[in-house]
Order: C-alpha cells, then sequence, then structure tokens
C-alpha cells in the first residue's frame, strides 16, 4: 500500500484564522489563503489555487453548529458523506522553497496514528512538504532535494478544540546546514528539528488537503473541521505566531472553558447511569489502559505489537507511556495500578474473584507485551510470561488458565510487514504455554462464552480474498471442536472486540468496517447466533461509527465503550454518553465485579499423541452438492496451507501466486472415500488443514477454502462437504462404512512433489509436451509455454493464467478475479474445472502425460497454481513493483539510462494505437489493479508486462516481434497501416489470437533497437539480483534474520559466505510446528 511509506512523514501545519491580520510588506504576504467560507477559493492576493474536491460532498459549518468556528469551517470527513480530500494543481505560489510557513486553525474530530492535513508529497522522488497529525502531536515532514525526509513533531492537540497550528521550513541563508524545521501550537514551538536547507520538487505532484495525491486512504484522513488554512513563502518568526495566534486565544479559551464546564456537567450525569447500571453487577469501580494507537503506518487493526520485517528499529506498538487505570464510580477518582512513562499497557481482564487484573505489559525498556498480574489494590505485580515474544489480550479460563494470543507462532501476515499472533494457552501461573491454532494469520481477543466455549477472532484466506474474512469462531479451552460462530461465509468487515452479553445468547462486538481500523475502530454491534451463522439478520448495530472500541456488556441493553480518549456509555436506544476523558487514548474499558466462572468443558485432547482423526459422515450432505452423483467421489486429497516465516515486501501474493493464493501449499496426500460418502483418517495435529473432494480420475470436484485446526488426539466431525452450518448428521449415532474400520492412514501421492514450485515441477512437463508448438518462434495459438523468464513470473506461467488454462475461481478466471469467496459449483474449479487437465489427457493434438507428470500438473492446480514453492522467494528477482509494497526489495526501470529512448520509442511507434495499456518499459504502471505491480487481485492482459519482456531472451520479447514483419522474423502479417487504429481489449473474455500490422519492417528500425537495448538492460539486471530459480540465487538478509531467531538457522550463518537450501530451509522451518516437536 503506497501510503505505506509516504505517510512515514507527516507536518502538521497551521493558518491564522483571524480576519484582522497583522501588517506585512505586500512582498511577504501570503501566497495562498483559504477562510472555507461557504467556498474552495484562494483569497490571498495571487489567487487561483482553489481547491477541487476529490470525494463525497463538500459541507460548511457555522459558529451556531460548532462553536469557535469564524464565518464558515469546512468539514473534513466529520460525518458519512463529507469531503474527505480535495485537490489543487502545483501551482508556482504552492511549489514552495525551503524557507515557507503553513497555518491552520484546526478542530480534529478523531486521532488515529496519521491525520493528513496539508501536504505535497507523493512517492520517494515527490516529496516536498507534509502537515499532519501525528500521533495526536502537530507534526511537519519536510522532503529534501536528495529524496530524504526529516520529520518533526510538537505539542499534542486535543480532539473536539479549536487549535492554532503552525509549520515553519527556516533557510538559514548564511549557513544552509544550519536551516531548521519548527512546528507551533497556540504559539508554543517544539523543538527544532535541522535539515539541509533544500526541498524536494516533482513538478507534477499536486497538492492535497485532507490527504495526498494519490491518497493514502481513510486510516491517514484528517476528521475535523479547518477554519482558514494560509501559507507563505518565508518563515514566519515566533513573535509574529505568538500574535496571530493572540488574535483569537482569548475567545477560543472562554469556549473551552464553557466546553469543559458542560462537559463535566454531562459527565457527572452520565457517570450516574453508569453508577445505576452498575451495581446491578455488584460493580463500583471500572478498570482501563491508557495507551497511544499503534503505530502501522497503513493502521491496519492487527499490526499493534512487534517490528516491521523492513526494519527491526521500527517498532508497531504505541509510543512510550500507558497506564493500567481505576475509576471509582461513587467520587471519580481515578487511580493508577501501574503508570509507566517508558513502557506500554493494553488488554486488561478482571479476575472471577474481581481481586486482580490480568494484563499485557511492556515494561520501560523493553519492546515486548508479556502477561503480568496486579492486586486491584495496586499490590503484588507479577510477570506471568517472559520472551522475546508478544503475548496479547489475555482472559481467564474457568478451569483455572489462561487464554491470550501470542506471536510464539513465529509467522507473518500473508500480506504485511507485522507479525502474526495466534491463539495459545497457559496455567494460571504462566506455565506450560502451548499453541491453540495453527493459523497463518492473526487471531484476536478470546473471550468465554456461557458454554465455557473461547469466543475469538479469526482471519483466514486460504484461497479466498485476502481481506474479507475476519470473524468470530470457536473452540473449547483446550483448542478442540474449532468451528465457525458467526459470519466465515458473509464477507467484509472485522468482527472483533466480542464479549458475552450476560445471562442470554447475544455477544457484544465491534464492527470495525471493511479491512478494519487501526485498533479496532469501528461501530457497536450484537450478534444472535440463533438466527444462523451468516444471516444478515442476526446483527443489529447498537452505535454506528468508526470511532468506538472494546464494547462491554453491562446488562439491560447498556453497554461500555472506548472512543478515542474516552470511556463512553451506550444505549439500545442510540444514547451516548461520555463518563471519562483523559489525555490518552482510552481502551479495554471492564467493570471491576464478581463473576460466576463458566461451564469447564471437559479436556478432548491427548497431549501424548501426534495425531487426531478426523470422521466424514457423507461428503455428498454438502452445499450445491445435489448434482453430484453418489459413488463418484473416490478420495478426499489433503493439503495444508504453510505459514509464512517473513514478509518484507508489503501486500500482494507475487511471486508466491498471481491472485487467489498468497500462501504456500502442501499436498500431504489422499485417503479413501468410501462408497456411502464416509471417509475415517487420521490427520496431523496442529497444522493447517483442507481437503479437496476427488472423483475416479483425481479431479477436484469440490474443495475448502477455509482450513481445520485438530489438537492432538482429538476425534473430530463433519457432516460432509461445505454442509450447511446449522445441519447436524442425519445419522448420528449409526454406522458409517469408513467408521467401521480403522482409521486410514493418508497416502502421499507417489513421486509428485508435496510443494509444487511451477519452474522445477510444471515447467519441465511444458517443455516436453508444449513448448514445441507453443514458443517464440511458432507462438501456436498466440501462446508461449517456454520457461523464459518476464518481469516476474516465467512467460509460461503468466500465459497459462491469460488463457484461463488454471482454474481456481468460482467463475472465468478472468482479469481481476483474485478475490475469491468460497463454496464452489462442483466441478467449477481446480483441477475438474480447468481447461488445461482435458489437454493434456489426449484432448489436444495427442498430447498425452505419463502418470507422475500428469500428477504433477493437477496438484499444482489444486494448489491453487503457486509458482514460487520457497517462501524465500518473496521480494527477489522482481523487476518493478508498487512502492511500499515491494520496499525494499523493488527493481524499478524508470531512471535506467536506456529507458529513455524505449519510453519514446513505444510513445511513438506503439502508444497511438494502444494508448496508455502499452507499458512505456518493464516496470511501468498501467491502468490495472495497483497499475499491474500487485498480483493479489489477478491483474490480466494481453498486454501486461508480464509477457511482453522476454527477459532470458530479450530480442524473442513479445513487445518486439508482434509489429515485427514476419519476413524478419516477427508475427506482423497485416498491412502497415495508414494511421492510428485504437486497440482495445475486453478482459472479461479469454483473449485470441490476432494479426498485428507491420510497424518495423526489419530488426534494423532505430526503435527496435532503443526497446531491445532497454529490455537487454532488464535481463542484466535480472541476472545481477537473481531469481529463487536461478544458479546463485541468494535469500534476502530478513529471510534470515527471522530463520536465525527461530533457530532454524544457527546465529552465526553468515549468508555472504556461506551456502543455504532455501528449500530445505523451509521444511526445517515448517517442522517447528510438528507436534510434538513444535513443543
Amino acid at each position: 500500500m503506497r501510503q505505506a511509506l509516504t505517510v512515514a512523514c507527516a507536518l502538521i501545519l497551521a493558518t491564522c484564522p483571524a480576519r484582522a491580520q497583522p501588517a506585512a510588506r505586500p512582498d511577504e504576504g501570503p501566497v495562498a489563503r483559504w477562510e472555507f467560507d461557504g467556498r474552495l477559493t484562494d483569497t490571498s492576493a495571487a489567487g487561483g489555487n482553489d481547491w477541487k474536491p476529490a470525494n463525497g460532498q463538500v459541507r460548511y459549518v457555522s459558529s451556531e453548529q460548532v462553536g469557535g468556528v469564524r464565518g464558515q469551517a469546512l468539514a473534513l470527513g466529520v460525518e458519512p458523506g463529507d469531503v474527505q480530500l480535495l485537490t489543487t494543481e502545483p501551482s508556482a505560489d504552492l511549489r514552495l522553497g525551503a524557507s515557507y510557513t503553513i497555518e491552520a486553525w484546526i478542530l480534529p474530530t478523531r486521532l488515529a496514528t496519521w491525520n493528513r492535513l496539508l501536504l505535497r508529497w507523493g512517492g520517494p522522488r515527490s516529496y516536498a512538504y507534509h502537515v499532519a497529525l501525528h500521533e495526536g502531536r502537530i507534526s511537519l515532514a519536510h522532503g529534501q532535494a536528495d529524496g530524504k525526509w526529516l520529520l518533526c513533531d510538537g505539542d499534542k492537540v486535543e480532539p473536539g478544540r479549536w487549535h492554532h497550528v503552525v509549520a515553519v521550513a527556516r533557510r538559514d541563508q548564511a549557513g544552509a546546514t544550519r536551516s531548521t524545521l519548527t512546528v507551533y501550537v497556540n504559539g508554543r514551538p517544539g523543538q527544532a528539528v535541522p535539515f539541509d536547507g533544500t526541498i524536494g520538487d516533482d513538478p507534477a505532484q499536486k497538492i492535497g488537503l485532507g490527504d495526498d495525491v494519490p491518497p493514502g486512504g481513510d486510516a491517514v484522513r484528517f476528521r475535523g473541521y479547518v477554519d482558514e488554512l494560509t501559507v507563505w513563502k518565508r518563515a514566519l518568526g515566533a513573535e509574529e505566531i505568538r500574535s496571530r495566534f493572540a488574535l483569537r486565544a482569548g475567545e477560543l479559551e472562554k469556549l473551552a472553558q464553557a466546553q469543559r464546564q458542560a462537559e463535566a456537567k454531562r459527565r457527572l450525569a452520565a457517570l450516574g447511569r453508569l453508577r445505576e447500571a452498575a451495581r446491578h453487577r455488584g460493580a463500583r469501580q471500572i478498570v482501563f489502559a491508557e495507551r497511544g494507537p499503534g503505530r502501522d503506518i497503513a493502521g491496519h487493526y492487527y499490526a499493534n505489537f512487534g517490528y516491521a520485517c523492513t526494519d527491526p528499529s521500527l517498532w508497531f506498538h504505541a509510543r512510550d507511556g500507558g497506564r493500567l487505570c481505576l475509576l471509582d464510580l461513587d467520587t471519580g477518582e481515578l487511580r493508577a495500578l501501574v503508570d509507566d512513562a517508558g513502557g506500554g499497557v493494553r488488554d486488561p481482564c478482571v479476575h472471577y474473584d474481581a481481586d486482580k487484573v490480568l494484563f499485557s505489559y511492556r515494561k520501560a525498556g523493553s519492546h515486548h507485551y508479556n502477561l503480568y498480574e496486579v492486586g486491584l489494590d495496586g499490590r503484588g505485580l507479577r510477570q506471568l510470561t517472559d520472551g522475546p515474544w508478544d503475548d496479547v489480550e489475555p482472559a481467564y479460563l474457568p478451569d483455572g488458565g489462561i487464554v491470550f494470543a501470542s506471536s510464539r507462532c513465529k509467522r507473518y501476515i500473508g500480506c504485511w510487514l507485522v507479525a502474526s499472533a495466534i491463539l495459545h494457552r497457559c496455567d494460571g501461573d504462566g506455565r506450560n504455554i502451548r499453541p491453540l491454532s495453527s493459523g497463518s494469520f492473526t487471531e484476536n481477543t478470546p473471550c468465554v462464552l456461557g458454554d465455557g466455549r473461547i469466543l475469538y477472532t479469526r482471519w483466514e484466506y486460504v484461497n479466498r480474498d485476502a481481506v474479507s474474512y475476519h470473524h468470530l469462531w470457536t473452540m473449547s479451552p483446550d483448542g478442540t471442536a474449532q468451528m465457525v460462530y458467526y459470519g466465515n461465509g458473509r464477507p467484509g468487515g472485522v468482527f472483533i472486540d466480542a464479549q458475552a452479553v450476560p445471562g442470554g445468547s447475544e455477544v457484544v462486538f465491534t464492527l470495525s468496517p471493511g479491512h478494519g481500523t487501526n485498533e479496532h475502530g469501528g461501530s457497536v454491534a450484537v450478534v444472535r447466533p440463533g438466527l444462523g451463522p451468516d444471516s444478515p439478520a442476526a446483527v443489529r448495530v447498537v452505535a454506528h461509527g468508526r470511532d468506538f472500541r472494546d464494547p462491554f456488556p453491562l446488562g439491560e441493553e447498556r453497554y461500555l465503550a472506548a472512543r478515542g480518549h474516552e470511556i463512553v456509555l451506550l444505549d439500545e436506544a442510540g444514547g451516548c454518553q461520555t463518563v471519562y476523558r483523559g489525555g490518552e487514548m482510552v481502551h479495554e474499558p471492564r467493570l471491576v465485579a464478581r463473576r460466576p466462572r463458566e461451564r469447564v468443558i471437559h479436556p478432548q485432547a491427548d497431549l501424548r499423541r501426534p495425531t487426531a482423526t478426523l470422521v466424514l459422515a457423507d461428503a455428498y450432505a454438502g452445499r450445491r452438492m445435489e448434482t453430484v452423483k453418489r459413488g463418484s467421489a473416490r478420495r478426499l486429497l489433503v493439503m495444508e496451507e504453510l505459514p509464512k516465516p517473513a514478509n518484507y515486501h508489503g501486500g500482494g501474493s507475487q511471486p508466491i501466486g498471481h491472485g487467489v493464493t498468497s500462501t504456500l501449499k502442501r499436498v500431504l496426500g489422499t485417503v479413501p472415500v468410501e462408497a456411502d460418502g464416509s471417509a475415517h483418517f487420521e490427520a496431523p495435529a496442529l497444522r493447517s488443514l483442507y481437503f479437496a473432494l476427488l472423483d475416479e480420475n483425481d479431479l477436484c470436484i469440490k474443495q475448502m477454502r477455509s482450513f481445520v485446526t485438530l489438537q492432538p488426539g482429538e476425534t473430530a466431525g463433519c457432516v460432509g462437504c461445505h454442509e450447511p452450518r446449522t445441519q447436524a448428521p442425519a445419522h448420528a449415532g449409526s454406522a458409517t462404512a469408513a467408521a467401521a474400520r480403522p482409521a486410514s492412514r493418508i497416502e502421499p501421492a507417489a513421486g509428485a512433489p508435496d510443494v509444487v514450485d511451477f519452474p522445477r515441477d510444471v515447467q519441465p512437463v511444458l517443455d516436453r509436451h508444449c513448448a514445441g508448438c507453443h514458443n517464440a518462434r511458432d507462438r501456436k495459438g498466440g501462446v508461449v509455454l517456454s520457461g523464459d523468464r518476464g518481469v516476474v513470473y516465467s512467460l509460461a506461467y503468466y500465459e497459462l493464467l491469460l488463457h484461463w488454462q488454471t482454474q481456481d475461481t468460482a467463475g472465468s478466471p478472468c482479469d481481476g478475479t483474485g478475490r475469491q469467496h468460497g463454496n464452489d459449483e462442483p466441478y467449477g474449479s481446480f483441477s475438474g474445472g480447468a481447461p488445461l487437465m482435458r489437454k493434456i489427457d489426449s484432448h489436444h493434438h495427442d498430447v498425452k502425460l505419463s502418470a507422475p507428470e500428469r500428477t504433477a500438473v493437477r496438484l499444482w492446480i489444486d494448489t491453487a497454481s503457486q509458482y514460487a514453492g520457497t517462501y524465500a522467494a518473496i521480494g527477489t528477482g522482481q523487476i518493478g513493483g508498487c512502492w511500499g509494497n515491494n520496499r525494499p526489495v523493488r527493481e524499478m526501470a524508470d531512471n535506467w539510462p536506456e529507458t529513455p529512448a524505449c519510453r519514446e520509442a513505444v510513445e511513438r511507434r506503439c502508444a497511438p494505437c494502444h494508448g496508455r495499456m502499452m507499458p512505456r518499459h518493464a516496470t511501468d504502471q498501467l491502468p490495472l489493479s495497483f497499475g499491474d505491480m500487485l498480483s493479489w487481485e489477478r491483474p490480466l492482459s494481453r498486454f501486461s508486462r508480464h509477457r511482453l519482456f522476454n527477459l532470458t531472451r530479450p530480442e524473442a520479447s513479445l513487445i518486439l516481434l508482434a509489429p515485427l514483419a514476419k519476413a524478419a522474423g516477427g508475427y506482423a502479417t497485416a498491412p502497415a497501416q495508414a494511421g492510428p487504429a485504437k486497440v482495445s481489449e475486453d478482459r472479461r473474455k479469454r483473449p485470441t489470437a490476432v494479426s498485428h500490422p507491420v510497424v518495423f519492417a526489419g530488426k534494423d528500425d532505430p526503435d527496435f533497437g532503443r526497446i531491445l537495448a532497454h529490455v537487454r538492460s532488464a535481463g542484466r539486471r535480472l541476472n545481477e539480483i537473481k531469481r529463487f530459480d536461478m544458479a546463485g540465487f541468494r535469500p534476502r538478509e530478513e529471510y534470515v534474520r527471522e530463520m536465525k531467531r527461530y533457530g532454524v538457522l544457527e546465529p552465526d550463518f553468515d549468508l555472504s559466505r556461506e551456502p543455504i537450501d532455501v528449500y530445505l530451509t523451509d521444511r526445517l522451518y515448517w517442522k517447528l510446528f510438528e507436534w510434538p516437536g513444535g513443543r
């Protein structure tokens, strides 16, 4: 995500709202000024820098609506539908020099890690100035001419209050290296930061108000009101700034005092209502944590601990300072049980006896959270867990244990730079820690339901949409009986922070929108699972918004919740009243009250055993299985989703796959399915397993897009393949054919790889049977199936996807189908629906593969057509990539010496017909998903750079041969055209071969030579950086660092001089999780 890097420098600028201006000489006046009095025009003497809304509706407010406004003020993202981004052109006025001042009067309504205000930023080559709120502080990021940037943070701002903020860059004319950046809040300067006296300037980079251009997204936008914004091309002095603040200081201080008095009265009234509700639960106190928000620059909900894989010095936890607080509801007195200015506190959970609190604590001097307990009298602080891992979100269990999420699982999020945390449990004293899950991605906020089960949030994307499935699941306290509770068949939203409502079956939770927001912000909702695990009618929203967090049920349809710096009291009628407001973000408010222990579920796991047993009652009793003939299912293919040891290229699935899959899959083998549809087999414990139903030809009838984790010694059962989740076995207690015999053992696929690697395992098959016709010379059907390398993948790999020969989607595998949802039609996907399988079974020019060859191709398709067979491939050997998503490993051709000539040649000879869909060079961004640089949505085009550039044999590149006359060795047979004819494509359809007109009559055409020279330079660069399937490949240091951390590689392993087998290293890593070996 591009904002991942651009957000990293933000600076808050201030504008003076007073109508009366201190006198200034005409040549020193502002170069731009916006008063927002019902219009977006520049009212400075120069004028002309008017704003244009990029989204939403422009809305202005007056002093009757928002106190303190002079005239009118602009609302940015305060209410649904409000404009969130405005843009203006980079005029000479706003292309600032190295001395400038940006001033604003702002009233923020919501604080996040970043809240962008005014900026001219873009990408690394465009950095100039970036004014924002950074972790609640005024901040100025300044880009220097050398491309580097510096960050200057100032004082905190308070949401709901007006502030005068000013950002100043002052170039020292006597000595540029003594130049400084300073930010002011209400006339008070922060600490000056030196810079080199220069400023970056990209003439094309636009200016954004509320966000960047292009936008970074909701997580980083300013939320609040702006009541004048002014820019000078000079540095205002401290006295000037104080005098400008003084114009409104008295007026706003009176307003702030009145607001505080009114808020205090409202809080007292709300506190009384809370006190009344709490007494029904026997409570007179609430406990909560205070800490800042997580510092993930992209604002992901899960990224608030650990370090960035790309930079171990960049920690995602909040900046230092946190408290565990106890609020007395009778007196309003606040007492800190733990107060650590150098640490962090989170996730309090009150014990059943209401005498102590369990919480996660990062002590001063440490970057990791561990579990602690402390008495409610503030005494007896005790550490329960330790180590260089993060143990968060704990909850007491009725059997005396503790459940929590932990990064001890030694894996990374598949599409971001942060470690995963999955559920673990330990004894009440912190001993005997063990995992309860095998999930590849994060699991969050466990709590205990009244029936004794653990309810938690599980994020998964097994061959489906990576950002739409983070919903509610349950398990027993020993990890057995894992099953969906609500939402796994309903895409969208993050269902998190769930708590059981006392005295019923309802659960209150935070509904964080989309892919979730920083610190789980969203609406407060209640679910009634009795209506069905995917029924929209089961959910009702109690409080709409994006800022509510950590709801806690009080009973009588009332709830506590955190919102920004506040604790609020909510009710089902829509009421929202503030009961506490602090100086830091508030988290996890909880009643201090005795409560009965939930039912203790007898353990079903046997930790002495390495395997579990799974019983399938009837494979035909499933959703959309009506058309499958009984007796046609012969085997279950057992596969495993494999955890990722490191992730240092941000989002996207490349080069593991191109859409649909972001993780490697391992084929464990098959087990038999009996004639009645039953199966009974042993399976490895604590592994992420999923299954495909195979017919007599081993073709896939139907495949899971989820996973199951079984505990050691567990016996688990399921009804059928994708049965309705409200369905119980029709013949419960009766014998099935499979149950009448001993459990089967998984039979590995003979002679086939378990982790398929396309260049190693599939390309040789294509070379023997396909490349003779489908090569760069003959190109039958317009398809090349040679193993020549493109910019990220081999040409054959991309061609098979482009021409719909694989099938890992529910419908046509066309452009943009990477985000699948599951429950496909029988024979609609994977090997059962892939045209390539029919071709290799003698249906295509008598092509006939041997049994091992067919198995290799089939398993490649059934494991979602992955490309690389090692995680060491990520972030390596790629020419081109989204900035931020592939940092620090992206190779861009923009500034190569051969690129300008190539760009001009393509513009001159190809673009008149192809327009923007023809890449000008090997890393040019096209108008496809993320510029055709990011694979997770599966961008496919016949004009993609993935097929046009042959880096193994540059002279065989399609971008050269397609327009080259056939007589000269190219493909072009149509006569040269008199003028341009616009070319288009329908990417919803499979491409077909076309006849290209002659553009290059011969290879001696100068433009042909210019393009060829560029492709050769790309090939040379690939040979230097190496791809995973090339001799001499070396993984990145990030991969090695994490493998050392896990104990897979020796601590003194030296990548610069020692050999490494990355395939073996991956396997040794996965062996860590084999029970009991991972114990």
